[in-house]
């Protein structure tokens, strides 16, 4: 994912991060969201690096910015499209 991510929600060393993608498909225009999922650290020299493994303690964290992101997806989808939450 090269853009720019649309919204972050971090909770210590943990974060998340929305990608708006536009796809065309028929034609068709249209946008498709994705989250990408990381916890930051430092290597024995000091960089900082990325990963996907959650030790115990992280596991809240991952909790909290997870449900963080997907409310943003899901209300901020109920107020565009009101005939959504039907």
């Amino acid at each position: 994912m090269s853009n720019k991510p649309e919204k972050i929600f971090q909770h210590g060393a943990v974060k998340a991060a929305i990608f708006a993608n536009e796809r065309e498909k028929d034609g068709r225009i249209f946008t498709i969201k994705s989250v990408s999922f990381q916890k930051l650290y430092r290597d024995r020299d000091g960089v900082l690096k990325t990963t996907a493994s959650l030790d115990v303690e992280d596991l809240p964290k991952a909790v909290v910015v997870l449900q963080k992101a997907y409310d943003y997806l899901t209300v901020r989808q109920e107020f565009e499209d009101p005939a959504a939450s039907y």
